[in-house]
């Protein structure tokens, strides 16, 4: 989504998606969620699981992927 805003061309967008390894996405994914999370001072789960989420979106990760991650925390 942040490349589109960019304009990158859809083309392109496409080309580099396709070259990305699944394992290493989750893997780099897991990496910024621990990062954040364990960096996020809020006390209250839900308020700390939303700031988590919109900085990992932010950070060009789908939502869906980002919500099955956090699962593992309990949120």
């Amino acid at each position: 989504m942040e490349l589109r805003r960019k304009f990158v061309p859809e083309k392109i967008i496409s080309a580099a998606v396709k070259e990305i390894d699944d394992q290493e996405y989750i893997e780099g994914l897991r990496s910024v969620i621990l990062k954040r999370w364990n960096a996020e001072k809020e006390k209250n789960l839900q308020i700390k699981k939303l700031k988590v989420l919109k900085y990992v979106v932010s950070r060009g990760f789908e939502q869906d992927i980002i919500n099955d991650e956090l699962k593992q925390y309990g949120v």
